[in-house]
C-alpha cells in the first residue's frame, strides 16, 4: 500500500469501480436478457420499433463490410499512414507534469503547493554550477560577474519561472548600503554551499 492517502483513495476507488463493473455484467445483463429478450413476443419487439434499429444496423454493418471487400488495399494503406501519423505526434508531445493537478482543488496541500510555486517557482529546482579556478575567491569580482551572467541568463529563459541564487544575495546585501566588495565578503561568513536555484 502507498503511504500517500490520495493514492490509496485513489486505488480503492477504482478497485470498487471493476467489482461493480464486474456485478452489472454477472447479475444484471442476464437478467435484463431474460426480462427483454424471451422467446415468443417479447416487449423488446413491440410496434416494430426494435425491428427498424436492428435493420439500421445490420444496414450499417453491411456497408461498411462491403466498403472493406471492395477496397481492403486503400482502407489498409490509410490505417497504416494514420497510425503512423498519430505516432509521429505522440513522439513531439512534452511531458510536463505539474504536482498540484493531482491534488484536489479545495485542499489544504493545494493551497501550501501554490505558496511554494509563487515564492520559490516550484518544487523540482535546477541546479548550475560553477566552477572558477583555484586562485580565485569565491567573492572576487571576477567571480561575482560570472554568477551574475549566469543568474540573468537564467532569468531570460521562458521556462524557469524563478532563479535563486548567490546573485540575489549579493543584490539584498548591496541594497542595505554595503559596498560590492564587502557584501562579497559579508556573503562568504555564511558559510553555504555556493549554487544556484533555478525553477
Amino acid at each position: 500500500m502507498s503511504s500517500s492517502v490520495l493514492i490509496r483513495s485513489f486505488g480503492l476507488m477504482a478497485a470498487l469501480s471493476v467489482l461493480m463493473a464486474l456485478g452489472i455484467v454477472l447479475a444484471v445483463m442476464p437478467m435484463l436478457a431474460a426480462l427483454f429478450l424471451k422467446e415468443g413476443g417479447s416487449k423488446y419487439l413491440a410496434d416494430g420499433r426494435a425491428r427498424n434499429g436492428v435493420a439500421l444496423l445490420d444496414n450499417a454493418a453491411a456497408t461498411i463490410s462491403a466498403a472493406v471487400a471492395k477496397w481492403p488495399k486503400i482502407i489498409a494503406v490509410a490505417g497504416v499512414a494514420l497510425t503512423a501519423l498519430f505516432g509521429l505526434a505522440y513522439l513531439q508531445l512534452e511531458p510536463r507534469y505539474r504536482l498540484s493537478d493531482m491534488l484536489p482543488d479545495q485542499g489544504t496541500a493545494a493551497t501550501v503547493l501554490d505558496r511554494i510555486e509563487e515564492r520559490l517557482g516550484g518544487l523540482f529546482p535546477l541546479s548550475v554550477m560553477v566552477e572558477w579556478p583555484e586562485g580565485l575567491e569565491p567573492q572576487s569580482k571576477a567571480v561575482r560577474e560570472i554568477i551574475q551572467e549566469v543568474h540573468e541568463t537564467l532569468e531570460r529563459h521562458s521556462a524557469i519561472s524563478k532563479v535563486n541564487s548567490l546573485h540575489d544575495l549579493q543584490r539584498w546585501a548591496e541594497s542595505g548600503g554595503l559596498p560590492p566588495d564587502e557584501a562579497a565578503r559579508a556573503l562568504t561568513r555564511l558559510r553555504r554551499p555556493w549554487s544556484y536555484r533555478a525553477t
